[in-house]
């Protein structure tokens, strides 16, 4: 399976609309069997759900998200998950072991 982690700057996306940086990280059997840093390009963030769903992704690690976002994710048939206030690795491992909760509704950072 593939996850995908909203990031800015290397650090957890404050917001899912503001992340045009990407880690996707391919897991079987918990473990990751490859990692790869993945720029989007999209102008709008309206967008970015589809974006995600054609590299492969089938959920998403971000810290914050609005309501069309997570309806758009929801189409897509992509999980949310929020970071919960781990670094990226951290929340990798937490998603790995089943220990990092889904998110159904909007949320906002608590950072």
């Amino acid at each position: 399976m593939k996850l995908a982690v909203a990031l800015i700057n290397n650090a957890p996306a404050f917001h899912f609309g503001q992340a045009n940086d990407f880690k996707i990280v391919t897991l079987e059997n918990g473990k990751i069997v490859s990692s790869t840093d993945l720029h989007d390009e999209i102008q709008t963030h309206q967008a970015r759900p589809q974006f995600l769903k054609d590299q492969g992704v089938s959920a998403l690690i971000c810290d914050g998200i609005g309501s069309g976002a997570v309806d758009r994710l929801v189409a897509a048939d992509i999980a949310l998950f929020g970071f919960n206030r781990l670094s990226v690795g951290d929340a990798i491992k937490a998603f790995a072991e089943g220990s990092l909760p889904q998110v159904t509704d909007t949320f906002e950072c608590a950072c």
